[in-house]
């Protein structure tokens, strides 16, 4: 018996066409929508994950910072590629340059071009606010110290080779011995020092001297001899003898872009009777400037010796600025303190403003050697996150606080 062979090549017909395709669409959709879905799923985490990543690393880096350094240099401290100040009315960011003044009670600091890198290569425009709420308004209202960097420093030593009262007593008794032959009295001995503090033509840098200069005066018998001969003595009274030794605070001059600056003078006090200590701060070109005048203890003196010392000082401290001076110099000192009780207000301690060639004011001493004031320790910093301009709703946001 032989095999029956199908020989019909027709196919597939069209009806039967139609039912595969529509069951293949029927099973095919939902994985397709299930394949989107997913991927969608992973772009938005992996952007979140970036997102997260970027606001906790910007909240680092806000809390790490000092205000100064987000104020002046937002770029350096938080990345990115950009970075402006803004204000804000309550419902939209407005460019704001003038929004960087110091102790604010509010920064918004945008920065563009953050998060690259991440695990979806994610870029954002970050929006940081830094605000001091009500909520800290009990903590933010104290006066504390404020930090006072050290610009400048001259600190008088008592190394005999470096010690200007001492180099400059020791050339009066070389000249004095070599006049008088050994038989000076010393009369009077004074000493002013003196700081000029003066701002270049453009206003840009800013150069500082100290001088020490100092007057003795006294007198002596000398021999001379007549036209035949005969010797006779001679009283020389009030003769003087002047010198001076000046320091450089800035060799390579100050940037006054840096910002307001910082001197410290160190000097021990001028324990002489009838000759007060006699300061001058010269600050005619009116720059914003703090000082801090720092009497120090004699390290050669006892406790006992210096009390009688303090009991009797005496300093005249004035501070010179032209007439147009609106805010100057601020100068801070213990000149005014007993250095072994502790006490304020030593009576001899005269402090004087003047403006031009006129007094102006009669200025007073705390006797601290710091700058008091209230100011914002604590702000509330919000990182909000966008796709694009700092307008809708962010792509993420996260809240903490920054400590000052």
């Amino acid at each position: 018996m032989g095999v029956l062979k199908r020989t019909d090549n027709r196919g597939f017909s069209l009806v039967e066409l139609m039912v595969g395709i529509t069951i293949l669409g029927l099973v095919a959709a939902p994985l397709l929508h299930a394949f989107v879905t997913s991927a969608n799923t992973a772009r938005r985490s992996g952007q979140l994950a970036d997102a997260t990543l970027t606001a906790q690393n910007l909240a680092e880096s806000v809390e790490s910072a000092t205000l100064s350094t987000l104020r002046t240099n937002p770029l350096s401290a938080l990345g990115g590629t950009g970075a402006a100040f803004y204000s804000y009315d309550g419902s939209a960011y407005q460019l704001s340059p003038d929004a960087q003044a110091e102790r604010a009670d509010a920064y918004y600091i945008g920065v563009s071009g953050v998060g690259q890198g991440g695990a979806g290569n994610s870029v954002f425009n970050a929006m940081i606010s830094l605000r001091a709420d009500d909520a800290y308004a009990a903590i933010n209202g104290q006066a504390i110290t404020n930090y006072s960097p050290m610009d400048a420093v001259l600190s008088q030593t008592r190394d005999a080779g470096e010690d200007p009262d001492q180099i400059v007593d020791a050339a009066f008794r070389s000249e004095a011995n070599v006049v008088s032959n050994g038989t000076y009295t010393l009369s009077q001995k004074a000493r002013t020092i003196l700081m000029d503090v003066t701002p270049s033509a453009d206003k840009s840098t800013l150069s500082a001297t100290v001088t020490y200069q100092y007057k003795y005066t006294y007198s002596y018998d000398r021999e001379e001899y007549d036209d035949f001969g005969n010797a006779e003595t001679v009283h020389v009274s009030n003769a003087r003898f002047e010198d001076s030794v000046v320091y450089t605070l800035f060799p390579n001059g100050y940037k006054l872009s840096d910002g307001m600056p910082t001197l410290y003078l160190l000097y021990y006090p001028w324990y002489v009777s009838g000759s007060p200590d006699d300061i001058q701060i010269n600050n005619r070109g009116n720059v914003p400037l703090s000082l801090f005048l720092v009497k120090q203890w004699d390290p050669d003196a006892s406790a006992f010796e210096l009390q009688a010392k303090e009991n009797t000082y005496a300093a005249s401290i004035s501070l010179r600025q032209s007439c147009e001076a609106a805010d100057g110099a601020l100068i801070y000192s213990n000149a005014a303190r007993n250095l072994v009780t502790g006490q304020t207000g030593i009576g001899g301690v005269t402090y004087h403003i003047y403006q031009g060639d006129y007094l102006y004011v009669n200025g007073t001493f705390s006797g601290d050697l710091v700058k008091k004031a209230p100011e914002n320790r604590i702000y509330e910093v919000t990182v909000d996150l966008y796709d694009g301009d700092y307008t809708g709703s962010p792509v993420y946001s996260l809240r903490t606080t920054k400590l000052q």
